[in-house]
């Protein structure tokens, strides 16, 4: 099983709204004591078994756009087909902090998402963490650029660890469990 974060590189983008693939899977790796990511693959990677299962976490190095150059070498080395892959991506049309599954759909406009689905296939499965769109006029790459605020982060770390915790019903390809039970600890 691969997860994918995605993020942009480099220490100004950390805590950008584009980068909550990145913070969840840091917030994933952390949780479950994952060993420390070692560079390959034009990424960061890092490998633990849970629950029986070989669990691969990847933060691609490329930028976003790129980010099937990273997937695609990686998948063919470890044989990892598109249904065994997850990739959790921003998005602008869900609410903060709403969580969405979708799986054999559209890029929606998510150009490191087309990226992917152009080197592998579009079925991948993806988990879509909403963050918004501004409210006021403004440009949506400065947006999704722009850094989350403090209490958006505390939102943001209940629901990674609500992430954490159903993790093994992601590894078990039980979306629809998955899904349910985050939406459970959002009311």
């Amino acid at each position: 099983m691969l997860i994918v974060g995605l993020g942009n590189i480099g220490k100004e983008y950390q805590l950008t709204r584009h980068n909550v693939g990145f913070l969840c899977l840091d917030y994933i790796a952390s949780f479950y004591n994952f060993p420390s990511p070692k560079a390959d693959f034009k990424s960061l990677i890092a490998e633990k078994t849970i629950n029986t299962t070989k669990v691969i976490l990847q933060k691609p190095q490329t930028f976003m756009n790129l980010s099937g150059s990273a997937v695609q070498p990686l998948c063919s080395y470890y044989k990892i087909l598109p249904e065994d892959i997850i990739v959790i991506q921003d998005d602008i049309d869900l609410n903060f902090n709403e969580i969405r599954y979708k799986t054999n759909s559209s890029d929606g406009g998510q150009k490191g998402i087309r990226d992917i689905q152009n080197k592998i296939g579009k079925n991948i499965h993806r988990i879509k963490i909403g963050v918004g769109r501004p409210n006021t006029p403004q440009d949506i790459s400065d947006y999704v650029l722009s850094n989350f605020n403090k209490s958006e982060i505390i939102a943001l770390e209940q629901t990674f660890y609500n992430f954490a915790i159903e993790l093994p019903h992601l590894i078990n390809k039980d979306f629809k469990t998955f899904i349910e039970n985050i939406k459970k600890t959002r009311n």
